[in-house]
């Protein structure tokens, strides 16, 4: 026997390879429709699916080893399951929980994160914005404080959603997560003055940063302070 031939031989009996289970396979052996399939697989959509009818599919999928095609479905619906979350400074000890807690509420909603660190860097946020375009991300959360944001103006007009963090527009066209930096300024100075301070010093940040800006009432609160202690 030659080798040609052994090669054959132990070709022809060996194990066949598995074509991989489609969609269409865990729908008849859940015994529903492959659109039903589609939106019980989805953790976004599976609430629009009976429990007990995704309960099954869910069986059915991991039963035949049926793994979801991302790209298929992200070619069909032009948005993929991924999320672009871009931060000022990931060494920033805030930057750590606030990425922590987009993470864990995308992934109960079927999302995965991709991140950018602009390192406060205009042109490295434009990158991370066209990349995660060209990967058809279903929308952008950008943490980013500076108030001449070209990036961001690139990003609306590109038609991407646009989720702000730590920062708003005075307009309120943008959704936004910020927390009142004015009012928690203006109660830190009169924490201080009814503890009997009235020489309060404030240590400002970039003044180009909307934080820096909003944060003024410190320095209103401490003016105050110093007037009325003479």
């Amino acid at each position: 026997m030659t080798a040609r031939d052994r090669s054959s031989d132990m070709s022809s009996a060996g194990p066949k390879r598995r074509t991989p289970p489609t969609l269409r396979d865990v729908a008849e052996l859940a015994e529903v429709h492959p659109s039903t399939v589609s939106r019980a697989i989805n953790a976004a959509t599976r609430t629009r699916v009976k429990a007990e009818t995704a309960t099954r599919v869910m069986d059915a999928a991991a039963k035949l080893g049926y793994r979801a095609n991302a790209t298929a479905r992200a070619l069909r619906l032009q948005r993929s399951q991924s999320v672009g979350v871009i931060v000022p400074d990931l060494m920033n000890p805030m930057s750590a929980p606030i990425v922590d807690g987009i993470e864990s509420c995308l992934l109960g909603a079927g999302y995965i994160v991709l991140l950018g660190n602009t390192a406060q860097s205009d042109e490295r946020e434009r990158l991370y914005i066209d990349a995660m375009t060209s990967h058809q991300v279903g929308g952008i959360i950008i943490a980013a404080t500076s108030e001449a944001d070209t990036a961001l103006l690139e990003a609306m007009q590109l038609g991407i959603p646009v989720v702000l963090v730590n920062r708003a527009v005075d307009d309120g066209s943008i959704s936004a997560a910020v927390p009142d930096d004015r009012r928690a300024s203006e109660l830190a100075v009169a924490h201080l003055v009814d503890l009997g301070h009235r020489r309060i010093a404030h240590v400002a940040g970039p003044p180009a940063t909307t934080n820096g800006i909003l944060r003024r009432g410190l320095r209103r609160g401490a003016g105050e302070a110093r007037t009325s202690a003479r």
